[in-house]
Protein backbone atom coordinates (compact mmCIF):
# COMPACT_ATOMS: atom_id res chain seq x y z
CA UNK A 1 0.00 0.00 0.00
CA UNK A 2 3.07 2.32 1.01
CA UNK A 3 4.08 1.48 -2.18
CA UNK A 4 1.13 2.33 -4.27
CA UNK A 5 0.66 5.94 -2.38
CA UNK A 6 4.94 6.87 -3.59
CA UNK A 7 3.95 5.85 -6.76
CA UNK A 8 0.98 7.46 -6.89
CA UNK A 9 2.85 11.00 -6.01
CA UNK A 10 5.74 10.11 -8.28
CA UNK A 11 3.03 10.27 -10.96
CA UNK A 12 1.17 13.04 -10.02
CA UNK A 13 4.58 15.18 -9.76
CA UNK A 14 5.42 13.93 -12.94
CA UNK A 15 2.26 15.61 -14.48
CA UNK A 16 2.38 18.55 -12.80
CA UNK A 17 6.07 19.22 -13.84
CA UNK A 18 4.94 18.43 -17.49
CA UNK A 19 1.89 20.17 -17.40
CA UNK A 20 2.06 23.87 -20.00
CA UNK A 21 2.76 26.56 -17.32
CA UNK A 22 -0.29 29.12 -16.98
CA UNK A 23 1.18 32.67 -17.38
CA UNK A 24 -0.90 35.26 -15.75
CA UNK A 25 0.53 38.36 -16.20
CA UNK A 26 -0.67 41.37 -17.92
CA UNK A 27 -0.27 44.35 -19.59
CA UNK A 28 0.49 47.34 -17.98
CA UNK A 29 -0.27 50.85 -20.19
CA UNK A 30 1.84 54.14 -19.08
CA UNK A 31 3.00 56.90 -20.19
CA UNK A 32 6.55 56.82 -19.37
CA UNK A 33 8.10 58.18 -22.72
CA UNK A 34 4.73 58.98 -24.45
CA UNK A 35 3.97 63.10 -23.61
CA UNK A 36 0.98 63.36 -26.03
CA UNK A 37 -2.51 64.95 -26.32
CA UNK A 38 -5.15 62.93 -24.36
CA UNK A 39 -6.58 61.13 -27.29
CA UNK A 40 -3.56 60.26 -29.11
CA UNK A 41 -2.94 58.60 -25.31
CA UNK A 42 -6.13 56.82 -25.99
CA UNK A 43 -5.90 55.56 -29.31
CA UNK A 44 -2.63 53.63 -27.60
CA UNK A 45 -5.31 52.15 -24.62
CA UNK A 46 -7.80 51.33 -27.30
CA UNK A 47 -5.20 49.59 -29.76
CA UNK A 48 -4.00 47.73 -26.97
CA UNK A 49 -7.52 46.51 -25.90
CA UNK A 50 -8.26 45.26 -29.32
CA UNK A 51 -4.38 43.91 -29.78
CA UNK A 52 -5.78 41.89 -26.32
CA UNK A 53 -9.48 40.73 -27.67
CA UNK A 54 -7.85 39.50 -30.78
CA UNK A 55 -5.52 37.46 -29.20
CA UNK A 56 -2.55 39.06 -30.53
CA UNK A 57 -0.81 39.33 -27.07
CA UNK A 58 0.37 35.80 -26.32
CA UNK A 59 0.29 34.63 -22.54
CA UNK A 60 -0.80 38.55 -21.49
CA UNK A 61 -3.95 37.54 -19.99
CA UNK A 62 -5.14 40.98 -19.01
CA UNK A 63 -4.79 44.81 -19.10
CA UNK A 64 -4.67 47.66 -17.15
CA UNK A 65 -4.18 51.45 -17.10
CA UNK A 66 -1.75 52.92 -14.97
CA UNK A 67 0.13 56.08 -15.75
CA UNK A 68 1.31 56.83 -12.49
CA UNK A 69 2.86 60.61 -12.47
CA UNK A 70 3.06 60.87 -15.63
CA UNK A 71 1.71 62.28 -18.64
CA UNK A 72 0.31 65.95 -19.92
CA UNK A 73 -2.39 65.71 -18.03
CA UNK A 74 -0.95 64.28 -14.20
CA UNK A 75 -2.15 66.94 -11.75
CA UNK A 76 -0.37 66.07 -8.50
CA UNK A 77 -3.80 67.25 -6.66
CA UNK A 78 -5.94 65.07 -7.84
CA UNK A 79 -3.47 61.65 -7.12
CA UNK A 80 -1.73 59.53 -9.41
CA UNK A 81 -3.03 58.38 -12.63
CA UNK A 82 -4.53 60.73 -14.61
CA UNK A 83 -6.95 57.89 -16.32
CA UNK A 84 -8.40 57.91 -13.23
CA UNK A 85 -9.38 61.58 -13.11
CA UNK A 86 -11.87 60.45 -15.68
CA UNK A 87 -12.69 57.03 -16.49
CA UNK A 88 -13.26 53.87 -14.10
CA UNK A 89 -10.57 51.45 -13.73
CA UNK A 90 -9.95 49.94 -16.89
CA UNK A 91 -10.96 45.84 -16.43
CA UNK A 92 -9.95 43.46 -18.96
CA UNK A 93 -9.07 39.89 -18.26
CA UNK A 94 -7.35 38.72 -15.59
CA UNK A 95 -4.76 40.93 -13.61
CA UNK A 96 -2.74 39.01 -11.44
CA UNK A 97 1.14 38.49 -12.20
CA UNK A 98 3.45 40.45 -13.17
CA UNK A 99 2.97 44.10 -14.76
CA UNK A 100 4.74 43.76 -18.34
CA UNK A 101 4.93 47.44 -19.42
CA UNK A 102 3.82 48.23 -23.01
CA UNK A 103 7.21 50.16 -24.60
CA UNK A 104 9.47 50.57 -27.58
CA UNK A 105 7.74 47.67 -30.67
CA UNK A 106 4.87 47.09 -28.61
CA UNK A 107 3.73 50.53 -28.26
CA UNK A 108 4.02 50.95 -32.02
CA UNK A 109 2.15 47.50 -32.22
CA UNK A 110 -0.91 49.02 -30.34
CA UNK A 111 -0.93 52.36 -32.22
CA UNK A 112 -1.13 50.84 -35.49
CA UNK A 113 -3.32 48.28 -33.64
CA UNK A 114 -5.77 51.40 -33.75
CA UNK A 115 -5.36 52.70 -36.88
CA UNK A 116 -6.40 49.17 -38.45
CA UNK A 117 -9.95 49.63 -36.73
CA UNK A 118 -13.02 51.09 -38.51
CA UNK A 119 -15.44 53.20 -36.47
CA UNK A 120 -17.80 50.30 -36.02
CA UNK A 121 -14.91 48.25 -34.27
CA UNK A 122 -13.47 51.49 -32.65
CA UNK A 123 -17.01 51.91 -31.43
CA UNK A 124 -18.14 48.35 -29.99
CA UNK A 125 -14.69 48.77 -28.11
CA UNK A 126 -15.52 52.03 -26.06
CA UNK A 127 -18.57 50.64 -25.28
CA UNK A 128 -17.52 46.86 -23.91
CA UNK A 129 -14.63 48.59 -22.18
CA UNK A 130 -14.55 52.48 -21.78
CA UNK A 131 -16.33 54.17 -18.64
CA UNK A 132 -16.83 57.77 -18.11
CA UNK A 133 -16.86 58.75 -14.50
CA UNK A 134 -20.42 60.32 -12.86
CA UNK A 135 -19.15 63.90 -12.55
CA UNK A 136 -18.04 64.10 -16.14
CA UNK A 137 -21.47 62.52 -17.40
CA UNK A 138 -23.51 64.68 -14.93
CA UNK A 139 -21.43 67.70 -16.24
CA UNK A 140 -22.23 66.91 -20.07
CA UNK A 141 -25.81 66.15 -19.43
CA UNK A 142 -26.45 69.34 -18.33
CA UNK A 143 -24.93 71.73 -20.55
CA UNK A 144 -27.11 68.81 -23.59
CA UNK A 145 -29.95 69.67 -21.59
CA UNK A 146 -29.13 73.58 -21.33
CA UNK A 147 -28.16 74.43 -24.61
CA UNK A 148 -29.14 71.36 -27.08
CA UNK A 149 -32.62 70.22 -26.30
CA UNK A 150 -35.33 70.92 -28.20
CA UNK A 151 -32.87 72.44 -30.88
CA UNK A 152 -31.05 70.60 -33.82
CA UNK A 153 -27.57 71.13 -33.22
CA UNK A 154 -24.70 71.46 -35.35
CA UNK A 155 -21.49 70.71 -33.83
CA UNK A 156 -18.07 71.88 -34.64
CA UNK A 157 -14.60 71.21 -34.30
CA UNK A 158 -12.16 73.22 -35.56
CA UNK A 159 -8.16 72.34 -34.36
CA UNK A 160 -5.93 74.85 -34.82
CA UNK A 161 -2.35 75.95 -33.27
CA UNK A 162 -0.12 73.14 -33.99
CA UNK A 163 -2.22 70.65 -36.11
CA UNK A 164 -1.24 72.38 -39.15
CA UNK A 165 2.22 69.94 -39.23
CA UNK A 166 -0.43 67.04 -39.45
CA UNK A 167 -2.95 68.28 -42.26
CA UNK A 168 -3.77 71.11 -44.37
CA UNK A 169 -4.64 74.26 -42.12
CA UNK A 170 -8.30 75.62 -43.42
CA UNK A 171 -9.17 79.22 -43.48
CA UNK A 172 -12.23 80.24 -41.06
CA UNK A 173 -14.00 81.01 -44.49
CA UNK A 174 -14.27 77.08 -45.96
CA UNK A 175 -15.75 75.96 -42.40
CA UNK A 176 -17.88 78.87 -42.05
CA UNK A 177 -19.39 77.66 -45.81
CA UNK A 178 -19.89 74.14 -44.49
CA UNK A 179 -21.78 75.17 -41.97
CA UNK A 180 -24.07 77.32 -44.34
CA UNK A 181 -24.55 74.40 -46.36
CA UNK A 182 -25.95 72.32 -43.35
CA UNK A 183 -27.95 74.75 -41.62
CA UNK A 184 -31.79 74.02 -41.32
CA UNK A 185 -34.36 76.23 -42.84
CA UNK A 186 -37.61 74.72 -41.38
CA UNK A 187 -36.55 74.28 -37.39
CA UNK A 188 -35.00 76.30 -35.13
CA UNK A 189 -30.96 75.14 -34.05
CA UNK A 190 -27.74 76.42 -32.29
CA UNK A 191 -23.89 75.37 -33.45
CA UNK A 192 -21.90 74.11 -30.83
CA UNK A 193 -18.49 75.14 -30.96
CA UNK A 194 -15.01 73.18 -30.16
CA UNK A 195 -11.96 74.92 -30.78
CA UNK A 196 -8.52 75.61 -29.18
CA UNK A 197 -8.43 78.89 -30.94
CA UNK A 198 -10.38 81.98 -29.47
CA UNK A 199 -10.14 84.03 -33.11
CA UNK A 200 -11.80 80.95 -34.81
CA UNK A 201 -14.75 81.22 -32.07
CA UNK A 202 -15.07 84.84 -32.56
CA UNK A 203 -15.15 84.03 -35.73
CA UNK A 204 -18.17 81.91 -35.69
CA UNK A 205 -20.04 84.33 -33.07
CA UNK A 206 -19.60 87.49 -35.46
CA UNK A 207 -21.00 84.95 -38.58
CA UNK A 208 -23.76 83.51 -36.80
CA UNK A 209 -24.89 85.61 -34.16
CA UNK A 210 -27.41 84.55 -31.23
CA UNK A 211 -26.85 80.31 -32.93
CA UNK A 212 -23.02 80.04 -31.48
CA UNK A 213 -22.65 78.29 -27.84
CA UNK A 214 -19.66 77.44 -26.70
CA UNK A 215 -18.19 75.34 -23.45
CA UNK A 216 -15.52 77.56 -21.41
CA UNK A 217 -11.96 76.50 -22.15
CA UNK A 218 -8.38 77.65 -22.36
CA UNK A 219 -7.93 78.91 -25.77
CA UNK A 220 -4.59 80.04 -27.70
CA UNK A 221 -4.81 83.41 -29.60
CA UNK A 222 -2.28 83.65 -32.06
CA UNK A 223 -1.53 79.49 -33.27
CA UNK A 224 1.43 78.59 -31.22
CA UNK A 225 2.08 75.05 -29.91
CA UNK A 226 -1.23 73.13 -28.78
CA UNK A 227 -3.42 73.86 -25.78
CA UNK A 228 -2.21 70.49 -23.90
CA UNK A 229 1.28 72.27 -23.73
CA UNK A 230 0.21 75.40 -22.19
CA UNK A 231 1.83 74.59 -18.50
CA UNK A 232 -2.11 75.23 -17.36
CA UNK A 233 -3.62 72.36 -14.37
CA UNK A 234 -3.13 68.62 -16.08
CA UNK A 235 -6.58 68.16 -14.94
CA UNK A 236 -8.31 70.79 -16.38
CA UNK A 237 -6.99 70.62 -19.66
CA UNK A 238 -8.03 67.07 -19.78
CA UNK A 239 -11.57 67.63 -18.09
CA UNK A 240 -11.82 70.15 -21.17
CA UNK A 241 -10.85 67.93 -23.83
CA UNK A 242 -12.80 65.27 -23.35
CA UNK A 243 -15.79 67.32 -22.52
CA UNK A 244 -15.23 69.14 -25.45
CA UNK A 245 -15.06 65.00 -27.52
CA UNK A 246 -18.50 64.00 -25.28
CA UNK A 247 -20.37 67.22 -26.35
CA UNK A 248 -19.82 66.87 -29.65
CA UNK A 249 -20.95 63.56 -29.98
CA UNK A 250 -24.29 64.41 -28.51
CA UNK A 251 -25.40 66.93 -31.57
CA UNK A 252 -26.92 65.99 -34.69
CA UNK A 253 -24.42 66.48 -36.95
CA UNK A 254 -20.70 67.25 -36.44
CA UNK A 255 -18.31 69.07 -39.19
CA UNK A 256 -14.50 68.51 -37.84
CA UNK A 257 -11.05 68.78 -39.05
CA UNK A 258 -8.69 66.11 -38.42
CA UNK A 259 -8.32 65.42 -34.93
CA UNK A 260 -8.09 62.40 -32.86
CA UNK A 261 -10.47 64.55 -29.88
CA UNK A 262 -13.52 64.45 -33.03
CA UNK A 263 -12.32 61.38 -34.42
CA UNK A 264 -13.36 60.34 -30.70
CA UNK A 265 -16.72 61.97 -30.71
CA UNK A 266 -17.71 59.49 -33.54
CA UNK A 267 -16.49 56.46 -31.52
CA UNK A 268 -18.71 57.48 -28.51
CA UNK A 269 -21.77 57.91 -30.60
CA UNK A 270 -21.05 55.70 -33.91
CA UNK A 271 -24.38 56.78 -35.60
CA UNK A 272 -23.17 60.37 -35.26
CA UNK A 273 -23.82 61.92 -39.46
CA UNK A 274 -19.77 63.34 -40.05
CA UNK A 275 -18.37 66.19 -42.62
CA UNK A 276 -14.97 65.35 -42.42
CA UNK A 277 -13.21 68.95 -43.53
CA UNK A 278 -9.62 68.03 -44.32
CA UNK A 279 -7.09 64.77 -43.93
CA UNK A 280 -4.15 64.49 -42.36
CA UNK A 281 -1.06 64.05 -44.75
CA UNK A 282 -0.22 60.60 -46.49
CA UNK A 283 3.43 60.45 -44.94
CA UNK A 284 2.23 61.41 -41.45
CA UNK A 285 2.63 58.48 -39.07
CA UNK A 286 -1.00 58.04 -36.48
CA UNK A 287 1.49 56.72 -33.89
CA UNK A 288 2.93 60.44 -32.95
CA UNK A 289 -0.13 62.04 -33.09
CA UNK A 290 -1.20 64.74 -30.60
CA UNK A 291 -4.66 64.14 -30.03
Amino acid sequence: MANQKILYLFLLLFCCLQAPKLHADYSLIHTKGHNHGMFSTMNLVLGQISRYDNGDLGNIRGLKVDFGKKGLYYDRVCGENWWSYFFLPLSVGKRTGKPIPIRGRDRLKAFHAHGRLNRKQASALVRKHIRIKPHIQKEVDAFVNKHFKGLYTIGIHYRGTDKSTESPRLEYGHVIEAVQKHTPSDEPYVIFVASDEEEFVEAMKEEFPDRVVVKDAFRSSGGGSGIHFSGKRGYLLGKEALLDALLLSRTNLLIRTSSNLSLWSTYFEESLPVVLLNKRYANFHKDIEEG
